[in-house]
């Protein structure tokens, strides 16, 4: 998107994907990381950016919630929970909030 939309000239080969599971803040972490030293180029900015081998850009975060812990944050936010979908292994879930 920045190549795209900023004029940056980002070699997307020239970075690997880094996930990891931060317990603390109950979310997955999403990175790129730069697999060598590199300069980067973005137009829109006049700026040219500097990574070093193995520097991360944190790119996203993927929160994950306990049914109890989701069901507190959509009472606090004026919802309640109508109805939940899960996998066989209750791994994963979707749920349909309401407003009440």
């Amino acid at each position: 998107m920045i190549n795209r939309e900023l004029g940056g000239h980002f070699e997307p080969d020239a970075f690997h994907h880094v996930s990891f599971w931060n317990e603390a803040a109950s979310r997955i972490e999403l990175h790129l990381e730069s697999t060598c030293l590199q300069s980067v180029r973005v137009d829109a900015l006049d700026t040219t950016l500097q990574f070093y081998q193995g520097e991360r850009i944190h790119t996203e975060n993927s929160y994950k919630y306990t049914v109890a812990c989701l069901e507190d944050l959509l009472q606090r936010g004026g919802f309640v929970i109508e109805h939940i979908w899960t996998d066989p292994n209750r791994w994963f879930a979707v749920s349909l909030g309401v407003i009440t």
